[in-house]
């Protein structure tokens, strides 16, 4: 990866994910079970960039991008709003 490619993933990581970097994202050995969810607009080259990295790695987590065909419907939020939690936080 050139320095301008890696500048376009470093400014994408920290837009859309809570990394400070991509190599951060890729290198986090801390949470084996993570995978970015990348289903934005604007989000295929750092997704695409994510898979590329992990299958060169050995490690079989993918981006995750969401589901194309439509035939999934929102999830309705069971119970009162106030027992809705986003990140660790009440909404």
């Amino acid at each position: 990866m050139n320095t301008a490619e890696g500048t376009k993933l470093d400014g994408l990581t920290r837009k859309f994910t809570a990394y400070v970097s991509f190599a951060a994202m890729v290198d986090d050995s801390t949470r084996s079970d993570y995978f970015p969810t990348l289903r934005v607009r604007g989000t295929k080259p750092l997704a695409d960039a994510y898979d590329v990295a992990m299958h060169a790695r050995g490690d079989a987590r993918r981006a995750w991008r969401g589901i194309r065909n439509g035939t999934m419907r929102p999830t309705q939020v069971a119970g009162p709003v106030s027992n809705v939690r986003w990140m660790g936080t009440a909404l």
